[in-house]
């Protein structure tokens, strides 16, 4: 079976907040305006291939997967903070008293994986599956783009044997296993 897949997420931010001046008594004043601005924007995509083939031979099943992901994110944003205007009918950050705040950043990453599966079965009580994941990122240092995560484990379904008779547990498994792990940091 082969599929693929393309995701994305595409967003847009613009947002004003603007405290005007009021007077309503002792309790309830503001006598300094504050305008507050924002925008921000990113963009996310990811496209997944699979590809995948399982087989009974008797009582043993093989599966095998092979996969590659690719995925990329941007965004970027701005914002500003002015305080001090002498109106309250004019939203405009510059018509706001020196200084004011401005803040902002940008940022940026990909990542390209390569994964493969193996899972044998024999007569649905002994499993073992191996995998090996392969990434390489934008976030690794740059002596090391490339990380490489296997993992192997094995199963023993105690609930198929004919000697387990318990009729309150309707699947007991054990298992074990180990591998890597890594992150984007």
């Amino acid at each position: 079976t082969f599929r693929t897949s393309f995701n994305t997420d595409i967003n847009y931010s613009n947002s004003m907040y603007f405290n005007p001046t009021y007077d309503w008594g002792s309790n309830a004043r503001n006598v300094n305006a504050t305008l507050s601005n924002f925008v921000g924007m990113g963009t996310y995509w990811n496209l997944n291939e699979l590809l995948e083939y399982n087989r009974e031979f008797g009582q043993h099943t093989v599966g095998v997967m092979v996969s590659h992901e690719s995925q990329e994110s941007k965004w970027q944003n701005l914002s500003a903070r002015r305080s001090g205007y002498l109106t309250n009918n004019i939203f405009d950050i510059n018509a706001g008293a020196a200084p004011g705040t401005n803040g902002g950043g940008s940022g940026n990453w990909g990542m390209e994986s390569y994964l493969g599966r193996l899972n044998y079965n024999y007569d649905s009580r002994y499993i073992v599956t191996g995998t090996l994941r392969r990434d390489g990122s934008s976030n690794f240092g740059p002596e090391k783009r490339w990380g490489t995560f296997p993992s192997i484990s094995a199963a023993w379904r105690i609930a198929q044997e004919e000697f387990f008779q318990v009729p309150l547990i309707s699947e007991l498994k054990l298992r074990i296993e180990t591998g890597l792990t890594g992150n984007q940091g």
